[in-house]
């Protein structure tokens, strides 16, 4: 098999000391070079499956992955390349708790449902759990806290009344005013226990790799040209074609937009600190909001700091990196930037993903992105079609349908 080696010697090489005003041009992820993956052949013939999936992301490879377990032939069509989406990019912190905030879910969908939410993204994270050990998956897995916290009094006011709404559901959260560990002042914090630490892009690359074999495939560079519905389900690319009982439909360019949409851009940047590296995954209550988790390479301990999103139209984003170098510089002592990225976030009106079906047909099945697309709701959006196409009931399915999406209270 042709390899790609994805990785480099960069880091620390061409890292910026903290007094410099120019931050690395480097814009590839830090994790997304660590992993040697392999190249997949193009759809260049006709092939006939049980299961068609078009979009190589999470929630593709992970519905991919359960349907073959279930003994389901499946073929999966990527139109790059496996690991050269948004999922390359994205933060190695995995959090239960979803990019709407919990008392926006019990505004919108009312009290019984933001639990299920709450429980179902529980399930996700045990399921990537449960893959990561089934398929000996090397990306490290830790159990981490997530922490939501303020620096301000106003927000330390706010902050307790989301506690005492998501106590009034039942979910697990701890109050903190004191103990953050956090080397700056934090006026006060929610503490979620038992969240997950995870690199989604050797992640991905492994779950390809166990897809593809014992008569199912994944194909790269293989974009969709045409999907048709009549008594038998086809999807044609420009090599090949596959005919299916069932289709699913993940990727950006397929999949049905959401009803109203915007993008952005969200940074990262990774820097070695002289403080000791904070437990858990942080993220405050700012706008933009900032994010911070622990990262280590090749023995190095660094911290990856995210967040100041802007509007994709915006001109300027090296402005945001410099503002998302100059908060972490306020609040730890840096001693070197290393690398920078960013990564496009699609952020619908949707909190949560919709699992439809296409116009045509009840077994073409739809997959709509969500708020975040946080990597636990992907997960959780793979265990629901794929229960659909296998025709068993799903514990979830009824918070996700597109009735239930349509029909906050």
């Amino acid at each position: 098999m042709n390899l790609r080696d994805t990785t480099d010697d960069s880091f620390p090489r061409g890292e910026h000391q903290a007094t410099d005003l120019d931050l690395p041009s480097e814009r590839e992820a830090l994790w997304s070079r660590t992993r040697v993956g392999r190249d997949f052949p193009a759809l260049e013939r006709d092939l006939e499956v049980d299961v068609a999936i078009v979009g190589g992301g999470i929630s593709g490879l992970t519905a991919g992955i359960l349907l073959k377990r279930a003994g389901k032939r499946v073929a999966l069509v990527e139109a790059a390349r496996i690991e050269r989406g948004i999922s390359r990019t994205m933060s190695a912190g995995l959090a239960q708790c979803t990019d709407t905030r919990i008392p926006a879910l019990i505004r919108d969908f009312g009290h019984e449902r933001a639990r299920l939410v709450w429980d179902s993204s529980r399930a996700a994270l045990e399921q990537i759990r449960k893959l990561v050990a089934l398929y000996r998956i090397e990306s490290p897995l830790h159990s981490l806290p997530g922490w939501l916290f303020t620096q301000s009094a106003v927000g330390a006011e706010e902050l307790h009344q989301e506690y005492l709404a998501i106590r009034e559901i039942g979910v697990p959260v701890h109050w903190v005013e004191r103990g953050v560990p956090l080397p700056f002042p934090v006026a006060a914090a929610l503490r979620y226990d038992h969240q997950v630490q995870v690199r989604a892009h050797d992640y991905l690359l492994h779950l390809a790799d166990a897809l593809d074999d014992g008569g199912s495939h994944v194909f790269e560079g293989s974009s969709v040209v045409e999907l048709g519905a009549g008594s038998e389900l086809h999807l044609s690319t420009e090599g090949g074609s596959l005919r299916a009982r069932d289709v699913i439909v993940t990727s950006d360019s397929h999949a049905p937009a959401p009803s109203e949409s915007s993008s952005c851009r969200r940074h990262a940047i990774a820097a070695r600190v002289r403080e000791n590296l904070p437990e858990g995954v942080f993220w405050d209550d700012a706008e933009p909001f900032h994010c911070l988790h622990g990262h280590s390479v090749d023995g190095q301990s660094l911290l990856i700091a995210s967040g100041e999103d802007h509007l994709g139209s915006e001109s300027d984003p090296a402005a945001r990196f410099q503002r998302l170098a100059d908060w972490l510089r306020e609040r730890f002592e840096v001693l070197a930037i290393g690398q920078r990225w960013s990564r496009k976030v699609v952020d619908p009106v949707e909190a949560l993903p919709c699992i439809s079906h296409d116009a045509r047909s009840e077994r073409i099945h739809e997959v709509t992105r969500c708020k975040g697309a946080s990597m636990s709701l992907q997960t959780l959006a793979a265990m629901i079609v794929s229960d659909r196409v296998l025709g068993r009931s799903n514990p979830w399915e009824s918070c996700y349908g597109a009735a239930a999406i349509e029909a906050p209270v």
